[in-house]
């Protein structure tokens, strides 16, 4: 539709076609026939050039027939009551070119009004979620096309085709995947490392490819929402995330309900994405290894193999220190140590080594930091083993029992050995390029020097080495013990230096707002078991509210922070509320049809409950 000047003559002159002299306030003509003169019209009349256009470029519309080319007229819009279209008139031609009125879920009334919240207005009416629109795909023309080949309505009216036609459908879902994924490295980082060592911007950036599934969808809306919301601390933005996260229970309840379904990325994806939703939205940290867990045993059945290359391979390097984080959480052995998945890192680690160009010096840390990984992974189970000590001495013969506590001592020993020396090859690397830590003097009180880091993957490194320290510290204290107080100081007075390097890396940890607060919530938590009561202990449990209040709700449930709340009245909606009951949910492995899916001799007598998430 065009508009198209009108004659600038008295509305009568117009009518009997005659030459209007445009005499104000009353034409001649009308003085002379002595007809009251209705006055002059400056609007425009909006006409139909579609049926033109399409015989002159010989496109003919599907719905539209040679009867009603000949006989349709040009409708018209007017502000005079003489020259409008009736509504009639507007409902038959949206109808006789397809425009979206005639379909509801292509377009909603509603969606034009305004939003409940100023940020969500283009969010909501591009996406209309409460419409099924996640078939729709970018009716952009091949601009590069002959012009008969150019498929445009042109009978639709511009404001319903700007968000089907014009913009992509998941523009806006981009970009707020890309909010969320741009803050995992903190703002000013002065060194970006090679793409090899950003495995969570890699995957999370290829999920747009994948858009169009409705679990994944929901399931990047609601975690880009909920990430929003905490970064701006506005309550709305977490109310509207809740919607999306609902919904994408209910989409995962089905989609793992089918083996094909439940293999896929997507659900893979998804899963994962709802675990971090859990870690920003509910104050229980059993929800995030709750999800945490159903997405290691989706990727654990679909097997190492499936895990090679492409978009499959960054979801395994995105989500695998999560993975052994979540194992040492629930007290169980990690299964990313069995052997298929050791030579999985192995061989996806000497791919990443001559996929792109990377210095001398960067690949030694990329080396160092695959050693971490690979000790790190053993060390849950050596924990598990621990921890039922006290059930095997009831067991086991007093032989077999001091042999079973020889072998955790030994174990623990050798991962302590290992790791001091890849930190201390870590450390002489870094110094060697000049990307040692920065010590900065603070007016904090307890721990006034603090360090500020190159970016989040060397401090995340340094934590997860002061951590991993502290466990088998703990291990070893307890179990030596018996030996005399002598043989255990050692390990008492490095667990107080490791929590006072954590404490000193915390405020740089911060600065991303989404791997940094999660690794430092598992090592503030850690060094609680450390420190006894006085302003260290303090300190900490402040620093867990805090980020408990800013960037994570998950960091302030521990012990102490539960029995402080007790009384108060949450007036939130708690985000368990919509949780999946995982043991309704079962994959059968017999269905899976993986040939790389193997099952390993712990694991022997897995059946379908074995694989519920709860």
């Amino acid at each position: 539709m065009v508009g198209v000047p009108r004659s600038k003559g008295c509305r009568i002159c117009v009518q009997r076609r005659v030459k209007c002299d445009l005499t104000r306030p009353k034409c001649k003509n009308c003085v002379k026939g002595n007809r009251p003169c209705p006055g002059y019209d400056t609007d425009l009349r909006i006409q139909d050039e579609g049926t033109k256009l399409r015989k002159r470029f010989g496109q003919k519309h599907p719905h539209e027939s040679k009867s009603d080319v000949e006989s349709s007229s040009p409708a018209t819009s007017s502000h005079s009551q003489s020259s409008g279209s009736s509504p009639e008139e507007s409902v038959e031609l949206a109808s006789r070119y397809d425009t979206p009125e005639r379909d509801p879920s292509l377009y909603r009334v509603d969606v034009l009004l305004p939003s409940r919240n100023a940020f969500i207005s283009p969010f909501e009416s591009q996406f209309r979620p409460d419409a099924d629109l996640f078939s729709l795909r970018s009716t952009v023309p091949n601009l590069t096309a002959q012009p008969r080949d150019v498929g445009i309505n042109l009978g639709v009216p511009f404001e319903m085709t700007l968000n089907h036609s014009l913009c992509s459908p998941n523009l806006a879902q981009e970009q707020l995947l890309g909010t969320f994924f741009s803050a995992i490295t903190p703002s000013g980082s002065a060194i970006i490392f090679p793409q090899q060592l950003q495995s969570h911007v890699r995957w999370l950036s290829q999920l747009p490819n994948l858009f169009g599934c409705k679990l994944l969808d929901n399931a990047v809306r609601a975690v880009s929402l909920v990430h929003l919301s905490r970064m701006h601390q506005l309550e709305s933005l977490e109310q509207e995330s809740r919607r999306f996260y609902g919904r994408s229970l209910r989409l995962l309840n089905d989609a793992l309900s089918d083996n094909a379904q439940g293999m896929s990325t997507e659900t893979l994806s998804a899963t994962i994405l709802l675990s971090f939703y859990e870690m920003f939205a509910s104050d229980s940290n059993q929800a995030w290894i709750r999800h945490a867990g159903g997405a290691s045993t989706l990727m654990r059945i679909r097997g190492p193999s499936k895990h090679r290359s492409g978009l499959d391979r960054d979801v395994y390097l995105a989500y695998r220190h999560t993975i052994y984080i979540e194992a040492f959480e629930r007290d169980e052995p990690c299964f990313l140590s069995e052997p298929s998945w050791v030579e999985l890192a192995k061989q996806v680690h000497e791919d990443l080594r001559h996929s792109g160009t990377m210095q001398h010096e960067r690949m030694e840390l990329f080396d160092l930091a695959e050693e971490f990984y690979l000790e790190n992974i053993f060390i849950p189970a050596t924990c598990h083993d621990a921890m039922k000590s006290s059930k095997m001495g009831q067991i086991l013969s007093p032989n077999g029992y001091q042999e079973y506590q020889r072998s955790i001592l030994d174990r623990c020993r050798s991962h302590r050995a290992k790791l001091k020396s890849i930190n201390l090859r870590f450390a002489a690397a870094l110094k060697r390029i000049g990307l040692e830590a920065t010590v900065l003097q603070t007016r904090d009180p307890v721990f006034p020097v603090q360090y500020m880091y190159v970016n989040v993957f060397i401090s995340s490194s340094y934590v997860g080495y002061y951590t991993i320290m502290i466990i088998l510290n703990l291990i070893l204290k307890e179990m030596e013990s018996a030996e005399g107080p002598g043989q255990t100081g050692i390990y008492v007075m490095e667990n107080k230096e490791f929590v006072r390097e954590i404490c000193r890396t915390t405020s740089y940890m911060l600065k991303s707002s989404f791997l940094g607060p999660f690794f430092i919530i598992f090592a503030l938590r850690l060094s609680l078991m450390v420190l006894e009561p006085g302003v260290e202990r303090d300190w900490v449990m402040r620093k867990l509210r805090e980020i408990g209040s800013t960037h994570m709700k998950m960091a302030a449930d521990i012990s102490v922070l539960k029995q402080d709340r007790e009384g108060e009245e949450l007036t939130q909606i708690d985000p368990r509320d919509f949780d999946i009951d995982w043991n309704d949910v079962g994959i059968n492995l017999e269905d899976c049809h993986l040939e790389d899916l193997e099952q390993p001799q712990d694991y022997q007598s897995m059946e379908t409950s074995h694989t519920s998430f709860s």
